[in-house]
């Protein structure tokens, strides 16, 4: 037998073992199909069943939105020195140097003018700069 011949025979006879098995799937008896390359003994099987779901994995409870916090301007003209160590980058020590500032040359008139300030520089005023105001 050629391979041609060969191979249209094996396609054949897995086209019947499959049309075969969707129509008797009940039954418990072997399927034997017989062709003059081969002999194929198949068994029956029930159709699968569907497949189980997987069990949900149990989901967090959403936690509520985190509200905006509200930013609270210090004024560094009138502020003790517990509100100016609440400031970021500022310490004890800086804060008291701000308070001596103020006392010797009176109230800032802009937000930049701390940095007339000795300790705080470019970097410290960026970063107190959202945080402070000389209004009320």
């Amino acid at each position: 037998m050629s391979r041609r011949a060969w191979l249209q025979a094996l396609t054949g006879v897995a086209a019947g073992l499959l049309f075969v098995l969707a129509g008797c799937a009940d039954e418990p008896e072997p399927i034997i199909i017989e062709t003059p390359v081969i002999t194929l003994t198949a068994y029956a099987t029930p159709e699968p069943t569907a497949r189980p779901r997987p069990t949900p994995r149990p989901t967090r409870t959403p936690r509520p939105p985190t509200p905006t916090p509200r930013v609270v301007r210090v004024n560094i003209n009138t502020a003790d020195a517990v509100a100016l160590e609440a400031l970021p980058r500022i310490g004890p020590a800086t804060a008291r140097r701000i308070i001596e500032y103020r006392q010797q040359h009176g109230p800032f008139a802009s937000v930049e003018d701390i940095q007339k300030v000795p300790g705080v520089g470019p970097a410290t005023f960026e970063a107190i700069k959202p945080y402070i105001t000389i209004d009320d």
